[in-house]
């Protein structure tokens, strides 16, 4: 399905045609999917460019983690450039979509800063590189509620994900993928678990195709349970 940006329309009392404003500064958003398309890591065929819409945001994720290098602090200044792909990147500044090489996350904030949006946030997750936008108000009027979600509103499959981790503890990806019952391609399970990551069910470490996932223990593990079809038709 291709990406299409939310967009508010209004009139002015002056004026027939209609007025289409963006709710992101598409410069930023075209910027931050020409930086996935010129420092993504070709060699993992298993996943591409992730594009998701949510009420409050909008995530681009991509294969290929920062250069040794590169610190997610350095992307918020300015950094020397190291291209991962070269031929393609030059591709993109023949054709006058990058302007200066090391600019584009710069680029990205001012531009959000202009349209007065939060900062684009910079996260390194399950092996790529996730640029998070945030809308200035969440879409359709929701309001969104800025604490940890239930287990009851996790899908069927994000909970056997969880009940795998507690049962086996940390596990890589693939061996997360033989443990669970129904069939799942790899990029739906990586975005699952960075899902499961930012409500602070799971959390990661390691880098690269070393990175184990493992469940996050609290004191309050007794009100989180996890809940299977396998527990339902038991109780």
């Amino acid at each position: 399905m291709p990406f299409s940006e939310p967009i508010a329309s209004s009139f002015k009392s002056d004026q027939f045609k209609r007025i289409d404003t963006p709710a992101l500064p598409v410069m930023a958003v075209r910027e931050a999917l020409v930086n996935a398309f010129c420092h993504r890591d070709y060699s993992d065929v298993a996943t591409d460019l992730s594009i998701a819409i949510f009420d409050d945001r909008v995530e681009l994720w991509n294969s290929g983690e920062l250069p040794q290098k590169i610190t997610i602090e350095d992307l918020k200044h300015t950094h020397k450039s190291v291209q991962r792909n070269k031929l393609i990147a030059n591709a993109f500044y023949v054709r006058g979509l990058i302007e200066k090489w090391g600019t584009g996350t710069n680029r990205m904030i001012n531009l959000c800063r202009q349209d007065n949006i939060p900062d684009p946030e910079f996260v390194e997750s399950c092996g790529g590189l996730e640029v998070v936008f945030k809308f200035k108000e969440p879409l359709g009027g929701a309001v969104v509620q800025h604490k940890e979600i239930e287990k009851s509103d996790l899908m069927q499959r994000q909970k056997e994900v969880l009940q795998v981790l507690n049962e086996r503890g940390a596990l890589g990806v693939s061996e997360i993928m033989k443990y669970l019952s129904g069939s799942i391609n790899i990029r739906t399970l990586q975005r699952d678990l960075t899902f499961l990551k930012k409500r602070e069910f799971i959390d990661s470490k390691g880098h690269g195709r070393n990175v184990l996932w493992k469940l996050i223990t609290t004191n309050h593990d007794k009100s989180r349970q996890i809940t299977t079809n396998h527990d339902s038709q038991n109780s």
